[in-house]
């Protein structure tokens, strides 16, 4: 993508990871982020 291309779609869900959601080294877990890619899969 060059630096003038806009995404498609629009935003709908917006979710910020907790410190509850990481690994001791600030990482989030896989199962996190694919849980809340299937949250938004369902909107």
């Amino acid at each position: 993508m060059s630096g003038t291309d806009k995404p498609k779609g629009e935003l709908v869900i917006q979710t910020i990871a907790m410190p509850k959601d990481t690994n001791p080294n600030g990482d989030i877990f896989g199962g996190w982020l694919t849980s809340q890619m299937d949250l938004g899969s369902g909107i």
